[in-house]
This record gives structure tokens, sequence and C-alpha cells, in this order.
């Protein structure tokens, strides 16, 4: 079975979205590929609450 992972990044400088704004996204890409799950990923201030992709 193949899978692929995408991580979308907001612009440093665009504002945070909200709930609603990310599950559009994840619909969005529903359309075009087959999504089986999905991760919130935080951001505390300027500090990211998780680790950066490999290549990243």
């Amino acid at each position: 079975m193949n899978h692929d992972r995408v991580r979308l990044e907001r612009a440093p400088d665009a504002p945070a979205p909200r709930g609603a704004a990310l599950l559009q996204v994840a619909a969005a890409v529903d359309e075009v590929a087959r999504v089986c799950s999905t991760e919130l990923l935080l951001q505390l201030g300027e500090k990211k609450g998780y680790s950066l992709a490999q290549g990243q």
C-alpha cells in the first residue's frame, strides 16, 4: 500500500487559522487524494510544539 504525508504550514505573517478553516483544508485535499488522518500541530508563541519534518 502506498501512502504519502503532507504537511501544510501557514506563512509566518498570516493569521492563525481556526478549527473550521483547518477542516476545510482537509476536505479540499480529500477531493484529490485519500485522507486517512489529520493532525493539528501546535505553536506556542514563537516556539513550535512539534518536530520539524525531515529536510525541513
